[in-house]
C-alpha cells in the first residue's frame, strides 16, 4: 500500500493504519530520538511523537513531505 493512501486512510479515522507508517519510521525515529536519552526516554519520546502524528495529521497537506513534517 502506497504511503499516501494509508495518510488517507488514517486522516478518515482509521487508526489501524497508523501501525503501518510505525513500522516504516520507527528504525529511523529510534535511531534520532535515542541520541537525546536512555532507551526509556527513548521510548516515551518515541510515543510523544506517536500521538501528535495521529492528531496533527490532518495539518499535512503533502503527503510526500511526511518524514520531514513528523520530524517537527
Amino acid at each position: 500500500m502506497q504511503e499516501k493512501e494509508i495518510i488517507d486512510r488514517i486522516k478518515r479515522g482509521e487508526q489501524d493504519y497508523l501501525k503501518m507508517l510505525m513500522d516504516k519510521y520507527n528504525p529511523l525515529l529510534y535511531r534520532v530520538l535515542s541520541k537525546f536519552g536512555n532507551t526509556h526516554e527513548t521510548d516515551d519520546m518515541m510515543q510523544e511523537v506517536w500521538v501528535k502524528v495521529y492528531f496533527q495529521i490532518n495539518h499535512l497537506k503533502k503527503v510526500d513531505t511526511f518524514k520531514s513534517w513528523m520530524a517537527r
